[in-house]
């Protein structure tokens, strides 16, 4: 008995649920789209803007990473006075589109005309100073770290010591740096 009254109850909501199918084809015009990615910023900033990056004071997390080939296609060593931005300021870059040669990244710097990947430098790298407490240092910009927070920065070991003077913290909270102009 109770099967056959779930039986009625389905066939009566056959003409509801067509009724309900057709329901978009009655807006004329209408079209949802969804999509799970995130939004990308826009690829057409002209110069004309201001870059937020670097006119900004960045706070956040200072760590330190063990150098090589960076994102900006030159090598480095661990001596270098170099760092990483994040990812999420890297691939946000006005004028780079993440699909594209990360060693083209207006956030590299100009080209100097030598090929990437090489012991020359490819290109001459913006800089940074770094300040915590009363210390402050300047990196070059090479490269761009997987791991870090939007306003983060990742040095060299070279330059956490000559900033912090200890490897053994590896992280520190509130540190401020900003591009040089």
């Amino acid at each position: 008995m109770l099967v056959i009254a779930i039986l009625r109850l389905s066939l009566l909501s056959l003409p509801i649920l067509g009724w309900a199918y057709n329901l978009p084809r009655c807006i004329p015009n209408h079209t949802t789209v969804a999509s799970d990615h995130e939004p990308t910023p826009s690829s057409d900033v002209t110069s004309s803007q201001p870059n937020p990056f670097l006119t900004e004071t960045h706070r956040g997390d200072v760590t330190w990473y063990e150098q090589g080939l960076g994102a900006c296609g030159n090598i480095y060593d661990d001596s270098s006075m170099t760092a990483a931005v994040s990812h999420l300021m890297y691939d946000q870059w006005p004028g780079y589109t993440s699909k594209g040669n990360p060693n083209t990244n207006p956030l590299c710097g100009p080209s100097t005309g030598s090929p990437c990947g090489l012991s020359k430098a490819c290109h001459k790298p913006l800089s940074a100073t770094v300040h915590y407490g009363e210390s402050s240092i300047q990196v070059l910009i090479v490269d761009r770290c997987e791991g870090c927070h939007l306003h983060d920065i990742d040095i060299t070991p070279t330059a956490f010591n000559a900033l912090i003077g200890d490897l053994d913290i590896g992280r520190v909270h509130n540190v401020s740096w900003s591009f040089d102009r």
